[in-house]
């Protein structure tokens, strides 16, 4: 597109005819010399190939035998093969990322066809960042990938599933160092045109941090006693607060929120659980969007036999026998404690046992 500026007054053409998307201006200075502007303007695509070629010469009328009569100054008409660019005012940002500013709000589209957007902003050494997508339109699902120093975090949905929300948010920490980080998002639905709108956001958020990702309680015997309790150690800013969830019953914690530094008690609870291995997870959330989890897996064993599990009268019955004989059964029968010794080689308040075995005939 091609505009000229001359003694204040602006012409403008994109295509100088049907069948070419050449543009071309004639003007006339009526006031003596002056200063020309003349400005180009592609609204097509970009690269080191897009190349153009630019022509300025003097027109210069033929005498005539009598006086040339001076023509009016062209007027601006406006052009009607114009068409609106559809297109975020962010494009094309797929081979250099357009800035983002920390704490800037920005609202793009996912068009033409097959696109998708990239944004960079500068992180500063040891701080933390949030990038989050909001106000997504109908058809849109935001899929989001953060690269900082090749390290890269990833996010599809931050809301859980049954909400209807398909935003995403990263949080990720900066190296001791400044950078750049480029913010890739794609719309999974694959839904492309000027209304696929959504508004993507960096903020600088409270650091946190945590001592382990993972925990693992047991084995543990069913009916039996609980593992011990184990612990999360929790850092961060002094800003920072936190609240934390468990995803089973049997996973408790101990407190739920708080600040920085905290330590987290941790209990896996077996009451009324059966033979068999658990997984959980405790996510901890703060600064609105941020998640970290902790995976927690639990073995809980059979339950422990006891002596006098299969027995009546405290006693213990085995069946024993050999082929072709009849069924032995031997009954182990536990003696009360006894107040004075048998013999005067027991000593007192001994437990005596009495062993009667029974033969059980067909």
């Amino acid at each position: 597109m091609l505009t000229v500026i001359i003694n204040g007054q602006e012409y403008v053409n994109d295509d100088r005819q049907d069948g070419t998307l050449a543009s071309e201006i004639g003007v006339q200075s009526l006031a003596g010399d002056v200063q020309v502007f003349i400005q180009v303007t592609n609204r097509g695509q970009f690269g080191p190939q897009m190349g153009y070629q630019l022509f300025v010469q003097e027109m210069v009328p033929t005498p005539g035998p009598t006086a040339t009569q001076t023509l009016p100054p062209p007027t601006a008409q406006p052009d009607p093969t114009s068409t609106p660019d559809l297109r975020d005012a962010f494009e094309p940002d797929e081979t250099t990322p357009t800035v983002i500013l920390v704490g800037e709000t920005q609202t793009r589209n996912f068009f033409p066809q097959g696109d998708q957007d990239n944004a960079s902003f500068i992180t500063k050494g040891g701080r933390f960042y949030q990038v989050a997508t909001s106000n997504l339109a109908l058809g849109v699902d935001t899929f989001l990938r953060v690269t900082l120093d090749g390290a890269q975090w990833e996010n599809d949905d931050y809301a859980p599933a049954g909400t209807g929300n398909f935003a995403s948010s990263v949080c990720f920490p900066a190296a001791s160092v400044d950078g750049t980080a480029v913010a890739n998002i794609t719309n999974k639905m694959q839904q492309f045109s000027p209304s696929a709108a959504y508004n993507i956001a960096v903020l600088e958020v409270p650091a946190l941090s945590l001592n382990l990702d993972q925990l693992a309680f047991g084995p543990a015997a069913a009916g039996g006693a609980n593992p011990p309790n184990q612990s999360v150690q929790i850092f961060g800013d002094s800003t920072l607060s936190w609240s934390a969830v468990t995803s089973a019953p049997w996973l408790q914690i101990s407190p739920n929120q708080g600040g920085a530094p905290s330590l987290m008690d941790v209990t896996a609870n077996i009451t009324g659980l059966p033979q068999g291995t658990y997984e959980g997870t405790i996510t901890f959330s703060w600064a609105s969007l941020c998640r970290r989890e902790v995976k927690v897996t639990l073995q809980v064993d059979p339950p422990a036999v006891s002596n006098n599990q299969t027995g009546q009268e405290n006693g213990l019955v085995l069946a024993m026998g050999r082929v072709g004989e009849t069924a032995v059964s031997r009954r182990l029968i536990l003696a009360k404690q006894i107040a004075q010794p048998l013999t005067s080689a027991v000593p007192l308040n001994t437990v005596a046992f009495v062993i009667i075995v029974e033969l059980q005939g067909q």
